[in-house]
């Protein structure tokens, strides 16, 4: 999320509870020997220019995500 983009009343605070989610998320994976792909680690540095509301991807942003997606999916081994 673009903290600076988003309706705080609705979305504030979000980038924090994806942070805290994704950490139970790549525990289970680990436990469970799973792939995990991480989409907010893929577009948190840039996602100021992914997005025009701080929420939603753009359609150019959506394309770009899902070409990382499937290229991790494809090449990575499970969870350490």
């Amino acid at each position: 999320m673009d903290e600076s983009k988003i309706n705080q009343d609705k979305y504030g605070g979000g980038n924090q509870r994806i942070q805290n989610n994704n950490k139970k998320f790549i525990k289970l994976a680990r436990k469970y020997d799973c792939t995990i792909v991480d989409s907010y680690a893929l577009l948190e540095e840039d996602f100021s220019n992914l997005s025009t509301d701080g929420v939603h991807l753009n359609e150019k942003a959506q394309f770009s995500v899902a070409k990382q997606l499937v290229n991790q999916l494809m090449t990575s081994t499970p969870a350490p």
